[in-house]
């Protein structure tokens, strides 16, 4: 594997994926020059890059129908702010670490746009965030967040969201969702579930 290692000091570290369908894994990665950091490998395996110290960090998949895997819950050094985005027709992404007591993705801020799916009804997306934005156009949303946060929810159809804050019970109002829909679409609470409420966007403008 062709490897890359960045632990310069950087506010926004940015990649753009050029391989078509590829699979793309956000891990933790091993310490390097004294820093926790985080590894993301690309072009099914081949290439990676491990990288710390950078406060902001985007992964484009160049609309390419990419399937994204988590893996991280020791982020890198310095990082509070991930952004998923531009995957492309098909994309998901999902939960892969093996423990279950801990978060696939933990970080501060985070931004996720898959077409086909965020996380699964089976095996919800584990994250620890205090900010969440997340956006499909042709499946679900399924997260277990392990922090209080502020949440947009956006589907450009009529998807169901699961939401679960593991940390806080959630009732009507005691931690409501950002007005944020980019699709015109209405989120709303339906009631509770095995602890974790029902959130479905219920009407869209589009």
């Amino acid at each position: 594997m062709a490897t890359t290692v960045d632990t310069v000091p950087a506010t926004n570290f940015a990649f753009a994926d050029a391989n078509p369908a590829d699979t793309i894994t956000v891990a933790d990665g091993p310490p390097e020059n004294g820093f926790q950091t985080t590894e993301f490998s690309y072009a099914a395996g081949a290439t990676a890059v491990i990288f710390a110290n950078k406060t902001n960090f985007t992964l484009d998949g160049g609309g390419q129908g990419d399937k994204v895997f988590l893996d991280n819950p020791d982020p890198a050094a310095g990082l509070t702010s991930l952004t998923i985005q531009n995957l492309g027709t098909g994309s998901t992404i999902t939960g892969v670490n093996a423990n279950a007591g801990s978060p696939d993705v933990a970080v501060a801020t985070l931004v996720m746009s898959a077409a086909a799916g965020i996380g699964t009804a089976a095996r919800p997306l584990r994250t620890q965030t205090g900010t969440l934005n997340a956006l499909t156009s042709t499946g679900g949303i399924f997260i277990n967040n392990n922090a209080a946060a502020s949440l947009c929810l956006a589907s450009a159809f009529l998807c169901q969201f699961v939401i679960c804050e593991l940390s806080h019970t959630w009732v009507t109002g005691s931690h409501p969702i950002s007005g944020c829909n980019p699709n015109g679409g209405s989120v709303v609470f339906l009631g509770e579930s095995s602890g974790c409420p029902q959130v479905r966007s219920t009407s869209r403008s589009d």
